[in-house]
């Protein structure tokens, strides 16, 4: 289909169906005409809403004058298409007078608009965060645009989670920006804390107002929660009065470590008083569609509460099953997630077993990056797929979710980057029946230029599984790097490799002097070969100057590791590092390193501040500057 000839163009877009408050097939018009325009100087028109066949929403494309009958019929035929097919899922059909984009849902015209658009080559490779320049995209320059597309595609996994994490670093407008990304990648879950840890710091309810219009004109739902029975049932509020719901500093837990973190699970009013807390916060809160109900991460239970139950996993199971049963009750539509975490990782007795309608999410902490997680060469890889075969010998019928770690806080920010490992293991994950998918790998702005792949290859095999990832790769690679592209697969693959040498387990190889120095090394070579590449544009100039940073802080602490196995870091390895690190920082290149954190006295406190004051990302790291700004 010609869309635009020579600067020129007489095609009028007509969103078909929908008309949602929110609008997503208006947005979607929006978009098409939006890009199209940037592309080309040619604005398409947009008509005003038509009524459609019931089942599906859709664009049309066609000439001015236009019958409303040939426009009907064309979505008719993408009705058929579509029938029975995923919701999110899209038809294109550009080889017909009448172009169509259509899906059964109002998202997945939305979803079906980029595809067209990465069809005529532009690559949504990040938010717009401000450290990107305006690189954060790449649109192409054209003055004609024929495009023959005809495709129908639906997603590998029906949760497709971007998952803000613990919020570090991000503010509304970057929640904006990541949320704006997301329906371009095609992800439809944004995973972000109730009230992490119960801290006060990082809070859904900080953000929403600001950020729900963006979600509803794209259709992207929310899930919420997370880590903290006691953001509901807060001890420092209740344990005066009911000091008997609560482990005292001497009670024995069932993991031997005092004292316990949940609150004893034996004593119904305090079920209870959990439960309705979350059930009147989710009635205020319609657009949550998922609830986390998460014990404290690292939970010790009470010995008498696991002595009641059986064990751990029995007492979280009654928790999140007496909660599922008060929603039902309340009607509210959400569904509850659980988690098989660390020390909690069974599958409950059958007396306890979940309600089908429950997710259950995987989350392999302490694994082996060094290996796929279906090697049965690798224990504690292993484990996790026969973990999984258990909930389901046991009777476990719902649906589960894979919380898997691509990239962490663990990592200090390293360039670990593990596209083969990760093409890998997601259609693996796939194949074992996993819907939900893209939690742990947390979309956070401080060091988004160093994970950026990594978030671009989740996106692309969250949506499909038989993707030709080295062919992705190359792409990738070609349209960031231009002529240095090859360069940069060599570093790529070093960076694999270190990085599932040294992360073998949850913390890395710190202690082991002889990997540690083999990882210094190998960065110091790649750090070499970045320097001597001569970028040929600014947008591959930003992107080699931010590796080159991340390079150069990830040397200074293999270093700072090193000098950590044998004496304490002297002031001026210190100042270095901090100089460092800030530099990177600036560039968006880095996150967090505990190096950093560890001498200041309230380390957590200062990393969130940007979360909970709502300042701009690059106050997050004032505290850096301000600390040796004079001796610079």
């Amino acid at each position: 289909m010609l869309l635009v000839d020579q600067g020129r163009t007489s095609l009028v877009i007509t969103p078909i169906g929908g008309q949602s408050p929110a609008d997503p097939v208006g947005f979607a018009a929006e978009e098409l005409q939006k890009y199209v325009y940037l592309i080309t100087g040619a604005r398409l028109g947009i008509a005003e809403h038509q009524s459609g066949p019931g089942s599906v929403a859709a664009l049309a494309l066609a000439p001015r004058g236009t019958s409303s009958e040939q426009v009907v019929a064309g979505i008719q035929s993408a009705s058929v298409e579509l029938c029975g097919r995923h919701p999110d899922g899209y038809s294109i059909n550009l080889n017909s007078p009448v172009g169509v984009l259509a899906s059964r849902s109002e998202r997945g015209v939305l979803y079906s608009t980029y595809r067209l658009l990465e069809q005529v080559g532009v690559r949504f490779f990040a938010p717009r965060f401000p450290t990107y320049r305006g690189h954060h995209e790449k649109i192409p320059a054209a003055n004609t645009l024929d495009v023959g597309l005809s495709v129908t595609e639906s997603p590998s996994f029906d949760i497709r989670r971007a998952d803000a994490g613990e919020g570090w670093s991000i503010d509304s407008d970057a929640l904006v920006a990541i949320i704006d990304w997301m329906a371009k990648q095609r992800r439809n879950t944004l995973v972000f804390p109730y009230d992490d840890e119960g801290r006060g710091l990082v809070r859904w309810d900080d953000y929403r107002e600001h950020v729900l219009p963006e979600l509803a004109r794209r259709a992207i739902a929310v899930e919420t929660g997370g880590h903290g029975y006691q953001s509901f049932l807060k001890p420092s509020d209740l344990e005066p009065a009911h000091p008997d719901w609560f482990g005292g500093v001497d009670e024995p837990t069932a993991t031997g470590e005092p004292p316990p973190t949940v609150f004893k699970a034996e004593h119904p009013e305090a079920v209870q008083t959990y439960v309705d807390a979350v059930v009147d916060y989710l009635a205020d809160r319609p657009e949550v569609s998922i609830f986390e109900a998460w014990p404290p991460d690292f939970a010790r239970w009470a010995e008498s509460t696991v002595d009641r139950f059986g064990t751990m996993s029995n007492a979280q199971a009654h928790v999140t099953n007496r909660l599922c049963a008060e929603l039902r009750n309340n009607r509210l539509p959400v569904t509850v997630a659980t988690l098989s975490y660390t020390p909690a990782l069974d599958p409950p007795d059958p007396e306890y077993g979940y309600h089908e309608d429950v997710i259950v999410d995987f989350a392999p902490l302490d694994r082996d990056y060094g290996a796929p997680i279906f090697s049965p060469d690798q224990p504690r890889n292993a484990e996790w797929p026969s973990l999984l075969s258990r909930w389901r010998d046991a009777g476990f019928a719902g649906k589960v979710g894979w919380y898997e770690y691509y990239r962490k806080m663990a990592w200090h920010s390293l360039p670990v980057l593990l596209p083969h490992l990760m093409s890998k293991e997601i259609p693996f994950y796939r194949s074992l029946g996993v819907a939900a998918f893209g939690s742990g790998t947390y979309v956070v702005p401080g060091d988004w230029l160093t994970y950026e792949l990594v978030h671009q290859l989740i996106s692309a095999l969250s949506w499909d599984v038989s993707l030709d990832y080295r062919e992705f790769i190359e792409s990738y690679l070609s349209a960031r790097f231009s002529g240095s592209a090859s360069t940069m697969a060599t570093i790529l693959e070093r960076f694999e490799d270190a990085g599932g040498t040294f992360f073998k387990g949850f913390l890395g190889s710190y202690e082991d002097a002889s990997v540690t120095e083999n990882t210094a090394r190998v960065y110091r070579d790649c750090l070499a070969d970045v320097k001597s590449v001569d970028p040929a544009d600014d947008a591959e100039a930003l992107m080699v100057s931010a590796l080159a940073a991340n390079l150069e802080f990830a040397v200074a602490d293999m270093e700072m590791g090193i000098s950590s196995q044998s004496t304490r870091p002297d002031a001026a390895e210190r100042l270095q590092y901090d100089r460092t690190a800030l530099h990177a920082a600036r560039l968006g290149a880095v996150l967090y390193s505990p190096w950093l954190d560890s001498r200041r006295a309230n380390p957590s406190d200062m990393a969130r501040g940007s979360a909970r004051k709502d300042e701009p990302v690059e106050q997050y790291f004032a505290f850096y500057g301000r600390e040796f700004a004079d001796s610079k």
